[in-house]
């Protein structure tokens, strides 16, 4: 009889707890996954955190999470993810009544792009872990990885004289009595900015820099299409890391640039195309452009923008056109259209182990790329 009476007592808590989780175990249950920073850089470190509210009196015994994200995104090895062409996460929690769990999982961007999370599934059981139940939940996560800069000694010295030359002829004169700042020295300074008494203190070069009295815009065009077909991706990643670490060596010098490119984003599906501006801000929102940029999408033929970009006012422009592609229809638009406008310097990047053919392109500086170098 107390055996009978014993099933009978569990039978109806079961139900009873039955009934109250198939009502409420989602009620009051917040579940999200957020990138912590906004923006990084290829290769740093950031973390993903996933937070966990209960804000009801009803404990949840057993929660199970489950997301996608990027294949890119190096996680330390755990048993509880697996990777394919996404990164996919599972993570049991239990959680009590009116409880918060926060949890972070540090990775490494390993590839420049715009990375999102969109869906969260949710798996839940009641207290006598027999019933199941599930539901999705929308989140807007979205992590901005910024291609890297390349370090001098990945640029030859034909490259860097010749920016360095765009740049002197850019910036006219400079206004001894507007002082701007000081930071690190670069092979394209003036020697003749050195601050001795900042680099004694800090232990490396330092110079001043000073606000020009005359200005001039620089246009970076970048050209996406390649002459390749294999490594692809590899050339096309070269260059958006070249377009940006010469847009940042105008930046340091006070240069105001302009940039092009028929590399479309991923968001608004338009060509990536920024206004003049200078500076950190102006720097960060390149850095996103290019972040957002889909390279696997196809590309606009970039004839027409090199068009748009000679028919712009002339007075006081440079352009620096960076295209792998060397097409003889594009090659005769950049001479007949482009350099009959404005100084021009065509940037070539090309696999080392690749010989160029004989070329007659005007300002034409050639760029060996890394053939093996990880994206």
């Amino acid at each position: 009889m107390k055996i009978i009476v014993a099933f009978l007592t569990i039978y109806v808590l079961y139900l009873l707890q039955k009934t109250l989780y198939n009502k409420n175990w989602l009620k009051n249950l917040d579940v999200k996954v957020d990138f912590c920073d906004a923006y990084v850089t290829e290769g740093q470190k950031t973390k993903l955190v996933e937070i966990i509210e209960n804000n009801k009196w009803l404990p949840i015994p057993f929660l199970h999470i489950k997301f996608t994200t990027s294949k890119y995104f190096l996680f330390p090895k755990e048993k509880n993810t697996s990777v394919s062409d996404l990164f996919y996460r599972h993570d049991i929690f239990s959680i009590g009544s009116y409880k918060r769990i926060s949890r972070y999982y540090a990775f490494t961007c390993t590839k420049r792009g715009a990375y999102t999370i969109n869906f969260i599934d949710v798996l839940s059981k009641d207290l006598f872990l027999i019933e199941t139940y599930s539901s999705s939940a929308k989140t807007s996560s979205i992590l901005y990885v910024k291609p890297r800069f390349l370090s001098f000694n990945e640029l030859p010295t034909q490259l860097v004289t010749a920016v360095k030359t765009v740049i002197m002829r850019t910036r006219t004169l400079e206004d001894p009595f507007e002082f701007k700042g000081i930071r690190d020295y670069q092979p394209y300074d003036n020697i003749r900015y050195i601050n001795w008494k900042a680099t004694a203190k800090i232990g490396n070069l330092q110079v001043n820099t000073h606000f020009p009295t005359t200005s001039r815009d620089i246009t970076i065009c970048l050209n996406l299409e390649t002459q390749i077909i294999a490594s692809e991706d590899t050339m096309k990643e070269a260059c958006i890391r070249l377009a940006y670490t010469i847009a940042q060596m105008l930046s340091d010098q006070g240069v105001p640039f302009k940039f092009y490119s028929n590399g479309i984003d991923q968001f608004t599906k338009e060509m990536v195309q920024l206004q003049s501006g200078c500076g950190a801000q102006h720097m960060n929102q390149l850095g996103i452009a290019l972040a957002r940029i889909d390279t696997s999408k196809r590309l606009p033929d970039i004839r027409p923008l090199l068009l748009q970009i000679a028919s712009e006012s002339m007075t006081a422009k440079q352009v620096i056109f960076i295209s792998n592609c060397r097409k003889s229809e594009l090659v005769k638009v950049y001479e007949d259209s482009l350099c009959s406008q404005c100084p021009c310097l065509y940037i070539l990047p090309e696999f080392h182990n690749v010989t160029l053919e004989e070329l007659h392109i005007t300002n034409l500086v050639p760029w060996e790329v890394n053939y093996n170098e990880n994206l």
